[in-house]
């Protein structure tokens, strides 16, 4: 059997299937893999862990809408038809029509559905521990722990209040069900400082475990250190939940609730070891055989997920030519006044810049997004990043910058010219910049670097920005913070 099939296979296993309307909020996964089978070897482990991130590839979640699709639709981050478009009342936050009410609850099940599972493996590994090496149970369980914070973060960053760094008041309200354990219930909905809470605590226990057992990590190893790696499953490290994506999602973690000294340390340790991933080359970039070009940058990927049906996922929102001769109304592009402006071509920025030059296929006043595009033959296929090295810098910039402190902000500029370089841009930086000319330098790079990532929405909402850059909208509480869905309000006691 080869390793796509077999991939499928457990897709299958762990797939999510959509609660009844008379369900809430049900923490056990809907699988027909039995734990009692499953679990009694170490393969069943690594196998049960593939499954999470298979289901982290899916469209409701990293596979389209927390990426390409939905998240980035509330960033404002393409031009499409309006009034034609799949996500046309998505991009008006009009959260209370039927389609993106149907799109916001499919992606909270899939949420809570993954992290269902993620508990079944930490329960089981308690149970079988003794069908794992040491190392596999280390590695394992903390990726799980980190898992768990990770996915309720991103529910947070969904469902939660916006600029909880400056609005004390938000920490008393209602939030969100942290689930910590396999089974059926109805799991209380906390406070935002209660669910906080639990976010770093499962954090704090995956770093030791990570710290201690991770061939990634920055702790030198004992002398009786051992992987047991002869099925390659620990080979490519960035493909799961490892150290580094540890420290990052430490870093955005810290960042979100204004405690930045700790965000810095965080995105510090990354920087120190930015040898780890290294910078996409520009030959790779700008190769002339399409099929080689890394449009994803995919060395630069503290996580990165491998999404198996990744072509059918967004081909309809990026291939203008997928309806033949009729018009492609789903298809979500930049004009070319859009990408100038981006890129800062009129300044002589971004001229040759990889995201300008190589990210774009112009076709009249349409520039068709090519991240994503994969040609017959592609040589890095069906790779979807979630964590890239290059948020560190920006964390680190911003956590710098805000300090006032003339020397951090010469260090901030230093690493946002890094980060140019890396992408081509001759002119640098000077120092002679404000702190808040430095700030939108920061928000600048954002919306180069994480176009159909689905990062900006969170960086304006963390920010508090009074109006998302391309909506007329007014960015209050009720843009930034998506409904929890009505099943759970009539059947679980949640309240919005």
């Amino acid at each position: 059997m080869n390793m796509k099939m077999k991939l499928y296979i457990l897709l299958a296993f762990f797939t999510l299937l959509i609660a009844s309307c008379s369900d809430w909020l049900d923490v056990e996964p809907k699988s027909s893999v039995k734990s009692d089978a499953l679990f009694e070897t170490e393969a069943g482990f690594k196998d049960a862990l593939t499954g999470v991130y298979l289901l982290m590839s899916q469209r409701s979640m990293y596979g389209l809408e927390l990426t390409v699709g939905f998240a980035d639709i509330l960033g404002q981050q393409y031009t499409f038809s309006p009034g034609f478009n799949t996500y046309d009342k998505d991009s008006q936050y009009k959260y209370e029509e039927p389609d993106v009410e149907a799109r916001i609850a499919s992606i909270w099940l899939a949420m809570y559905n993954t992290i269902a599972n993620v508990n079944n493996i930490l329960k089981n590994i308690e149970i079988h521990k003794d069908v794992l090496h040491p190392t596999s149970y280390g590695i394992i369980k903390g990726e799980c722990l980190g898992l768990r914070a990770f996915l309720h973060f991103d529910l947070l960053r969904l469902f939660g209040y916006e600029n909880l760094a400056n609005k004390q008041e938000y920490w008393s309200l209602p939030a969100l069900p942290y689930v910590m354990e396999y089974h059926k219930s109805i799991v209380p909905q906390l406070s935002t400082a209660d669910y906080v809470k639990h976010i770093e605590q499962d954090l704090n226990d995956a770093y030791v475990l990570l710290l201690e057992n991770d061939p990634y990590s920055v702790q030198p190893k004992a002398e009786n250190y051992y992987l047991p790696n002869d099925d390659q499953y620990y080979t490519h490290r960035n493909r799961h939940f490892n150290y580094f994506a540890l420290r990052a999602t430490q870093a955005r973690f810290y960042l979100w609730l204004g405690k930045r000294s700790e965000a810095l340390a965080c995105a510090q340790e990354i920087i120190d070891n930015n040898g780890r991933f290294a910078w996409i080359q520009e030959q790779v970039i700008n190769n002339k055989d399409e099929k080689a070009r890394d449009l994803t940058f995919s060395t630069e990927h503290i996580l990165g997920l491998n999404v198996y049906n990744l072509n059918d996922n967004v081909e309809r929102f990026i291939n203008p030519e997928i309806n033949g001769s009729n018009i492609n109304y789903d298809l979500l592009y930049h004009t070319k006044e859009q990408a100038d402006k981006i890129y800062e071509i009129g300044a002589g920025i971004g001229n040759s810049d990889y995201r300008y030059t190589q990210l774009y296929k112009p076709e009249g006043n349409q520039y068709i997004l090519l991240k994503f595009v994969q040609p017959e033959g592609y040589q890095y296929p069906d790779i979807m990043p979630v964590i890239r090295k290059t948020e560190a810098y920006y964390i680190a910039a911003e956590c710098l910058n805000a300090t006032g402190d003339g020397n951090d902000k010469k260090v901030a500029i230093d690493y946002l010219n890094i980060v140019r370089m890396n992408r081509g841009i001759v002119p640098k930086l000077t120092e002679v910049l404000t702190q808040e000319q430095v700030a939108e330098e920061i928000h600048k790079e954002y919306k180069k670097e994480f176009v159909s990532e689905g990062q900006l929405f969170y960086f304006y909402k963390r920010l508090g920005y009074a109006a998302i850059p391309g909506s007329a909208a007014v960015a209050n509480t009720k843009v930034y913070k998506l409904p929890i869905p009505d099943v759970e309000i009539d059947f679980g006691g949640r309240v919005n």
